[in-house]
């Protein structure tokens, strides 16, 4: 006995699939959903932004991440960070842009979710500041590891990292 054919699609709007800048913004606002609830739940855990931020570093790091890039990608490699750092910024980002300054890359990101904030922020009682310094913390810890210098500012909707190889003292 065989499974009967599968009812036809309904016609409309459930079944048109949005075009590609649209999944680029739904897939964004749904990291940006999780984000802005793992910010939350911590909250709600007694934990800041920034040790939120260094549990989930330290899952990587326990997990072996940090060992696995630096056999990669050896220690210090800052173009190679740059490139990561701008491919997660592009996932949350406008525009993102990488140039080579100071011994390094500069790496200038402008954020859609400023004006208009998503719903997202009321719905968990979290404020744009408090996702910034997740954000940032989980990234200057990961370079931390990595013996990655980053130095990451905020100026109005941009966010400029500067990001070189850490100088041993």
């Amino acid at each position: 006995m065989s499974n009967p054919p599968p009812p036809p699609p309904l016609p409309g709007p459930m079944n048109t699939p949005p075009e590609p800048a649209e999944w680029l913004r739904l897939r964004a606002l749904g990291v940006l959903n999780n984000l802005v609830g793992m910010v939350a739940l911590g909250r709600r855990a007694g934990l800041t932004p920034e040790q939120c931020a260094r549990f989930v570093v330290e899952q990587y790091r326990d997990h072996g991440f940090h060992d696995g890039w630096r056999t990669q990608h050896g220690t210090g490699n800052a173009a190679q960070f740059a490139e990561i750092f701008a491919a997660g910024r592009r996932m949350l980002y406008d525009e993102v842009i990488v140039s080579e300054a100071e011994g390094g890359f500069l790496v200038r990101s402008r954020a859609w979710y400023y004006d208009p904030q998503p719903e997202v922020f009321f719905f968990m009682d979290v404020e744009l500041p408090e996702l910034d310094r997740f954000s940032v913390e989980v990234m200057r810890v990961h370079a931390e590891e990595l013996s990655i210098e980053l130095d990451i500012r905020r100026s109005g909707e941009w966010e400029v990292a500067l990001i070189r190889p850490r100088r041993e003292s």
